[in-house]
């Protein structure tokens, strides 16, 4: 059985913050406030995101950004679809959507899950 997508980016979420940890406790570094912030939001960030995605079962399209298909005349329908960026791939939500949606869990919320 494969491992669950959520172990991938909450590794990569424990590397940023060493990262951010590691740049804020070097005194030479130009700019490391800035840096140590970047990188500590994106830690939380990706951790927010595993977590959606462990109550997602598994499914990245817990982290996907969705939009509306429009039909033949133009028109908006009920489908949606996942939207991508010039390249292709797929969009992911930011960090302000996934703290409303680890909010808004049914059965433990961000503030219940510790």
């Amino acid at each position: 059985m494969s491992s669950p997508r959520r172990k991938a980016l909450v590794e990569k979420s424990i590397a940023a913050c060493c990262a951010a940890i590691e740049i804020y406790n070097k005194p030479v570094v130009p700019h490391r406030e800035e840096t140590f912030a970047i990188l500590l939001v994106a830690a939380w960030e990706l951790l927010l995101k595993a977590r959606l995605i462990q109550e997602g079962g598994n499914q990245l399209k817990a982290i996907y950004e969705m939009e509306v298909v429009r039909r033949k005349d133009g028109k908006p329908g009920k489908r949606q679809a996942i939207r991508r960026n010039r390249a292709g791939n797929p969009v992911t939500i930011g960090i302000a959507i996934a703290m409303e949606r680890a909010r808004s869990l049914p059965l433990r919320p961000l503030n219940a899950a510790y």
